[in-house]
């Protein structure tokens, strides 16, 4: 499923976000019963899904112009790890043959006890391939200042609470990046790459003035 965070400035212009969300794309069940987190169980031999697995990563390559990130957020241990390691292998291995990068991030385990400041750690990995893939701006009367070329696909179990929470962070940070394009907010220190914590950005939304739009030749230096 595709999100766009979409941003319309007074002036005319607008930005765009695109952010991709998919169950792991090899064939499983995860069937209920009354556990709260049913295993689930991959549907057949590996090797048999990997022509799927490849046309899916192809499309996905195709449509959005660029480089795909793969942001997998389940478990690396217990039931989801045997899926989670099979959806890896495959990753790497297509990696030989087209720009698929794989990340693996264990929600539960590095933001247990309300710990997530962690994903602060997430953001910076990804963030070279949110610079290298830009988002889309285009100006009051049509041209195309910038262009998105690449996705970062985010996943989890049900693909809902812990992607939501990952792109919801995502966007927010190039969100603050687009406002300070438009001059909105301040620019930032350029040496930094650590994001606003949420009540930071709280703060900067709830205290900045409205300022005049100026536009930056580089986007991505106002991270």
């Amino acid at each position: 499923m595709e999100t766009e965070q979409l941003v319309v400035s007074d002036d005319g212009q607008t930005m765009s976000l695109l952010l991709l969300r998919g169950s792991i794309p090899l064939r499983w069940t995860q069937r209920a019963n009354i556990k709260y987190k049913p295993k689930p169980q991959l549907q057949g031999d590996i090797v048999l899904m990997k022509a799927g697995f490849k046309r899916h990563f192809e499309r996905v390559a195709a449509h959005y112009g660029g480089p795909v990130v793969a942001v997998n957020l389940i478990d690396t241990k217990g039931g989801e790890k045997a899926l989670g390691d099979a959806f890896e292998s495959l990753c790497g291995e297509l990696s030989r043959d087209m720009k698929l990068r794989y990340i693996a991030f264990d929600f539960h385990k590095e933001c247990k006890g309300m710990r997530y400041d962690k994903l602060d750690n997430l953001l910076a990995t990804v963030m070279p391939d949110l610079k290298a893939h830009n988002y889309t701006h285009r100006a009051q009367h049509g041209n195309i200042l910038a262009k998105q070329q690449g996705i970062i696909r985010v996943n989890c179990m049900d693909n809902l609470d812990r992607t939501n929470v990952v792109q919801g962070l995502i966007a927010r940070h190039v969100l603050t990046a687009q406002l300070r394009v438009l001059g909105h907010l301040p620019l930032a220190k350029q040496e930094s790459l650590r994001p606003e914590t949420s009540a930071q950005a709280a703060a900067t939304f709830g205290a900045t003035d409205r300022k005049s739009t100026r536009l930056n030749s580089s986007h991505w230096n106002n991270l």
